[in-house]
C-alpha cells in the first residue's frame, strides 16, 4: 500500500485516505513524533505478556460457540485469533518464554496448548482459572502468578479475541506502554474516527499534554450518538484497546483478595494515577460478523470473503460484499447473497447454517453474549427480522438446523451424500449482481 506522510514538528500524520490495509477500510492515523524514534528492546524483552484467553466467546455466533470460543476460532487463512495475538507481541520483542495465557475450562486449555505449540510458549505458563472471574479478576490472578514467579516486573495484559495489524506504529505504541507502565499503570488507547467504533466501545479521555503517553482524565462507556459526535469533534478521546500494563506493585494489596468479584471500572478506580499511550494502528474488536468481514481478504470486485477448512469449499455466484464461512466436510453453495454472513459451522451436536445480513450483526452479537438464556433460540431454527425463508433438507432432518436474521426470501436445500459430506446451498430469489 502506498501513501503520503507529512511531517510537522509536532505530528506525523499518515494519510491513507481512501485505500485498504490488507483489504481492510482504512481511516486517518495521527501519530505524533517520538523523542526517541528507535526504542531499546530491553524493556520488552523484560516484560511479561499476559493473554486473557477464557471467557465464553460466543458474540461472534455461530463462527464461535460455547465449544470454540472466538480467541480460539480462525482469523485468517494461517492464524486463529489466539495465534495472532502471540505472534503480534514476539514481533514486538516479546520472549516467547515470558508469555502467559489465562484460560477458564479444560476445553480452552487444550486449545491453548495445541495453538501455541510451536510459537515458543511453554506449557507451564498456561494458567487455567476458575470460570466465574471477569478481565479484571483474571488480570489479578495471573499478576500474582507472575510475580511469584518473574517478580515486580512490567505485565502487559492483552485480550486474545481482536485484531490488530502487526507492525512498527503497534511495536512502538507498545514500547511506549512497557516503559509507562515501569512507574505508572498504562492503558493503550487508539485513535478512531468511525462513530460506530466509538458508540461501541469503551472510551478514555486524557489530557492535554504533549507527546503519545498522556493522563487519564475519565472514561465513557459505549457512549449515545449525540456524545460520541461530541467526542470525536472535541478530539480528546481514544478507544481502550483492553490492552494494558503495570507492575504487580501498582495493585493495591487490598484488591487482590477479591480476583473473581474483581470488576474492571473497580480496578481502574484503585489506582492513584492512570496514564494512556495514545497509538495509531489499524484495530478492530471483531465483535460481530461484519467487523470479521471488514477484516478478511476479499475479492478485489465483488467484494466477497471466504474462509474454509482444507476439506470444505465453497462457490458463489453473483453475490456482493459478503462473508462465507465453512467447515470441514461441508460444501457451500451461495448465489445472489448480498451484504450478508452465510456461516456454517457444527454447534453441540448438530451442524448450523445461519443467514445473517451484516446489518443485522449487532442484533446476532446481542444475543450470543448471554448465550445460556438464549440457548433454545440459537440452538433451534430461527428466525429474527425476516419473512418468506424457506429450508429443505435430505438425509439430515436431525442433524441440521438453520437460522434467519434480518433477511427475507432465502432457500437453504442441505444434502447428506452417501459418504457422509453435506452440500449446502443458500439462494436469495433475486436478479443476480452484474
Amino acid at each position: 500500500m502506498e501513501n503520503t506522510t507529512k511531517k510537522t514538528n509536532e505530528q506525523t500524520i499518515i494519510d491513507t485516505g481512501a485505500m485498504t490495509v490488507d483489504n481492510m477500510p482504512c481511516e486517518t492515523y495521527i501519530v505524533e513524533t517520538l523523542i526517541d524514534p528507535i526504542p531499546s528492546k530491553d524493556e520488552i524483552k523484560n516484560a511479561v505478556l499476559v493473554i486473557i484467553a477464557g471467557g465464553n466467546g460466543t458474540r461472534l455466533f455461530p463462527i464461535s460457540h460455547l465449544d470454540c470460543p472466538k480467541q480460539f476460532c480462525q482469523l485468517n487463512e494461517e492464524d486463529t485469533f489466539s495465534q495472532d495475538s502471540i505472534k503480534r507481541f514476539i514481533n514486538a520483542g516479546f520472549n516467547p518464554k515470558r508469555i502467559v495465557i489465562v484460560v477458564t475450562n479444560q476445553t480452552q486449555y487444550d486449545l491453548a496448548l495445541k495453538q501455541s505449540q510451536g510459537l515458543g510458549v511453554i506449557e507451564p505458563n498456561i494458567l487455567l482459572i476458575p470460570p466465574h472471574h471477569d478481565y479484571a479478576g483474571a488480570m489479578a490472578v495471573a499478576d500474582d502468578f507472575v510475580e511469584e514467579k518473574f517478580g515486580d516486573v512490567v505485565i502487559v495484559h492483552t485480550p486474545a479475541d481482536q485484531y490488530v495489524v502487526k507492525g512498527e506504529s503497534f511495536n512502538t505504541a507498545v514500547y511506549e506502554l512497557v516503559v509507562s507502565a515501569l512507574d505508572i499503570p498504562t492503558l493503550l488507547g487508539v485513535y478512531k474516527s468511525d462513530l460506530n467504533t466509538v458508540m461501541g466501545c469503551g472510551n478514555i479521555y486524557y489530557s492535554d499534554d504533549t507527546g503519545n503517553t498522556r493522563k487519564v482524565t475519565g472514561f465513557e462507556e459505549k457512549p449515545n450518538k449525540e456524545l460520541a459526535e461530541k467526542m470525536l469533534r472535541e478530539g480528546n478521546t481514544v478507544v481502550n484497546s483492553g490492552i494494558c500494563a503495570w507492575r504487580p506493585s501498582h495493585l493495591p494489596k487490598q484488591y487482590r483478595h477479591l480476583q473473581g468479584a474483581l470488576k474492571t471500572d473497580e480496578l481502574m478506580d484503585s489506582f492513584d494515577k492512570l496514564n494512556v499511550v495514545i497509538g495509531s494502528f489499524p484495530w478492530y474488536d471483531c465483535g460481530t460478523l461484519d467487523s470479521y468481514w471488514a477484516i478478511s481478504k476479499k475479492t478485489p470486485n465483488h467484494e466477497n470473503a471466504s474462509l474454509h477448512a482444507k476439506d470444505g469449499h465453497v462457490y458463489r455466484y453473483g453475490c456482493l460484499k459478503s462473508l462465507f464461512v465453512t467447515i470441514e466436510g461441508v460444501d457451500l453453495y451461495a448465489a445472489n447473497i448480498k451484504d450478508a454472513a452465510v456461516v456454517v459451522n457444527k454447534v453441540g451436536e448438530k451442524l448450523a447454517c445461519c443467514v445473517v445480513a451484516k446489518s443485522s450483526s449487532q442484533l446476532v452479537r446481542s444475543l450470543a453474549e448471554d448465550f445460556e438464556a438464549n440457548k433454545e433460540v440459537l440452538e433451534h431454527h430461527f428466525v429474527l427480522n425476516g419473512t418468506n425463508n424457506r429450508v429443505s433438507r435430505t438425509n439430515c432432518i436431525d442433524e441440521v438446523y438453520c437460522g434467519f436474521v434480518g433477511i427475507s426470501d432465502v432457500s437453504v436445500t442441505i444434502v447428506k451424500t452417501v459418504d457422509g459430506r453435506y452440500i449446502v446451498s443458500v439462494s436469495k430469489d433475486t436478479e443476480p449482481v452484474k
